[in-house]
């Protein structure tokens, strides 16, 4: 089988944190900042594009591991070698703002990121 962006090898969480880190703000493993619900492990990260921008996070921490479709169809997750997983979801219970999960509950590896939900809000012009 393949790997998740076409990886050639099954990929940890941790070995994508570098290109992670070249985008995105990570403070104390957590990406993005404290959201509305004041949470440490909800963050939000406001952009022009939340689809576009939950995708592109998605597409970066999910590279080589084995993506499947979620049991209610409702999005995608995709577990790594270590055992962590990434979901994204377009569709979630804040009205316009997709999110990705990462949970590192199960990871057999050391993490520099934190088990955290992340939504993309549509930045108000």
């Amino acid at each position: 089988g393949t790997f998740k962006g076409g990886s050639p090898t099954y990929r940890k969480l941790q070995e994508n944190y570098a290109k992670i880190k070249e985008s995105y703000s990570i403070k104390n493993g957590y990406i993005g900042e404290i959201g509305s619900a004041n949470k440490s492990k909800i963050r939000e990260i406001v952009t022009s594009d939340p689809i576009q921008a939950a995708q592109a996070l998605y597409d970066t921490i999910a590279y080589g591991g084995i993506e499947a479709n979620l049991p209610n169809g409702k999005g995608l997750y995709t577990i790594m070698k270590d055992g962590s997983y990434v979901t994204f979801r377009v569709t979630t219970s804040t009205n316009g703002s997709p999110a990705v999960d990462i949970n590192i509950k199960y990871s057999t590896s050391q993490n520099f990121l934190k088990s955290q939900k992340i939504h993309f809000v549509q930045e108000v012009k």
